[in-house]
């Protein structure tokens, strides 16, 4: 069982990442001490998603990561959905999410960004920093 924001760290620091990224849909790994701290405080949330476009296997990782993180995991309490993020219309108390950045296909970001905004008022998005002015625009135009 993971006991702190630590120590979830470390557990997802050994986590298998992608065995083959593809640049167009800039898949890139997260770090663990970024990542241990936007999900432990999702963990205090009632209920969690994962929306995956099922890429290259995305999701059977996803669900083998959560059962190496907790073999006791309680499922009930995640909902694995395997859909385009534009299909997603559950009110969620709290999204995570690192979409593509939008540097290879400009703005890829923006239907990820404006999904957000429709399902929760509580948005945790990693982007990359020449993108910031864009991302506070439609921040400003869904607030």
């Amino acid at each position: 069982m993971i006991k702190s924001k630590r120590h979830l760290s470390v557990v997802l620091s050994k986590l298998k990442s992608f065995e083959k990224t593809d640049i167009i849909l800039e898949q890139y790994t997260t770090d663990s001490t970024v990542a241990a701290s936007v999900l432990w405080h999702a963990y205090m949330k009632k209920r969690i998603f994962f929306v995956e476009k099922d890429m290259k296997n995305s999701i059977e990782k996803l669900k083998e990561n959560l059962r190496m993180i907790s073999p006791k995991l309680n499922m009930n309490r995640y909902q694995i959905l395997n859909c385009d993020v534009t299909d997603f219309n559950y009110e969620v108390d709290l999204v995570i999410q690192n979409p593509p950045f939008g540097t290879k296909q400009k703005h890829a970001d923006k239907k990820f960004l404006e999904k957000s905004f429709e399902v929760t008022n509580s948005i945790y998005s990693f982007h990359k920093t020449n993108t910031k002015k864009f991302v506070q625009t439609i921040a400003k135009e869904h607030h």
